[in-house]
């Protein structure tokens, strides 16, 4: 759904910036929610635990310059999060290891994603602070 809400707004021309701001919020929020859960789930692993790290130390940065827009390497990231998230999710339910580990690679992928949108962010707010 946030892929679709996405398209019809630009689509229709119904971007506001409060609609750009949920949206981040709520992708952060749903993050954390996911991390909550598989770490419930697991515990702290070798696996999951430097993920947490650097994710939420990504989550701690990019809410320090809430005012970027989402570029698209953010929205790769997101995705690709999104997606091992689910599937390491459902390796549980369905108590497959070799997917969980492919969840798992697929979100380590991400991270490469992440430094891109970090530093792009970064470049953002120091232009914005020199303005």
């Amino acid at each position: 759904s946030d892929a679709l809400d996405g398209y019809l707004a630009k689509k229709f021309g119904w971007c506001t910036g409060l609609g750009k701001r949920y949206d981040q919020f709520t992708d952060w929020g749903f993050g954390v929610a996911f991390m909550y859960t598989i770490i419930g789930w697991e515990g702290f692993t070798s696996n999951n635990f430097p993920l947490t790290l650097i994710i939420g130390a990504y989550l701690c940065a990019r809410a320090l310059v809430p005012t970027a827009d989402t570029n698209s390497f953010a929205r790769t990231k997101t995705v690709l999060q999104f997606t091992g998230g689910v599937i390491i999710l459902g390796s549980h339910v369905l108590e497959w290891l070799l997917l969980q580990h492919a969840g798992y690679l697929i979100v380590w992928v991400s991270i490469i994603w992440t430094w891109w949108s970090f530093k792009r962010y970064l470049q953002d707010a120091l232009r914005n602070w020199r303005a």
